[in-house]
Parts: structure tokens; C-alpha cells; sequence
């Protein structure tokens, strides 16, 4: 029981600590922060597509 203990404390520390990370050949870096900076980006981007699109079709029914 202790050593199943150890591995699973032992998993918990390094999937805490490593980072992950995805290279083209080491010319770049794919990190987990990239990653979801391009989603918050991509989403702020719709949202704005949508209010545009959304006040477009408010003036043609006006």
C-alpha cells in the first residue's frame, strides 16, 4: 500500500511540475499558455464578429 503511495505522489508531482511542450524540430515551442492564449484569442475575435454581425442585421430591420 505504501508503494502504490509513492507512485501515485510520485505521478501528482510530475504532472504538476513538467511541463509539456510540443516542438517543430526545436524551431518552436507549443506550449499549454500558447495554446489557450490562441483560444482566448480566437473566442474575444467572435464575440466581436458576432456583435458586428448582430448590429448589422439590427440596422436592416431598421
Amino acid at each position: 500500500m505504501a508503494e502504490q503511495k509513492n507512485l501515485v505522489a510520485r505521478f501528482v508531482e510530475n504532472a504538476t511540475t513538467w511541463e509539456l511542450v510540443l516542438t517543430g524540430k526545436n524551431f518552436f515551442k507549443i506550449t499549454r499558455g500558447l495554446v489557450l492564449k490562441i483560444a482566448g484569442t480566437l473566442v474575444t475575435y467572435e464575440l466581436v464578429i458576432i456583435q458586428f454581425s448582430m448590429d448589422t442585421l439590427k440596422k436592416k430591420i431598421e
